[in-house]
This record gives C-alpha cells, sequence and structure tokens, in this order.
C-alpha cells in the first residue's frame, strides 16, 4: 500500500480574481505549475 502525508494548504493572498497558496510538502514528482 502506498503511504503518503497530509499536505498542509496555507492561504498567503486573495483578492477578487487572484489567489495564492502553499501547499507542503508535495509528493515525489510535483513542481511548481
Amino acid at each position: 500500500m502506498i503511504e503518503f502525508e497530509k499536505p498542509n494548504i496555507t492561504k498567503i493572498d486573495e483578492n477578487k480574481d487572484y489567489g495564492k497558496f502553499v501547499i507542503e510538502p508535495l509528493e515525489r514528482g510535483y513542481g511548481t505549475t
């Protein structure tokens, strides 16, 4: 069975048409999107 950690999602900034979030830790193979 594959084990993984539950990621922490933190909201950094949010406006009417913009949102910035930090998600960590990312699983192996993920990068900036």
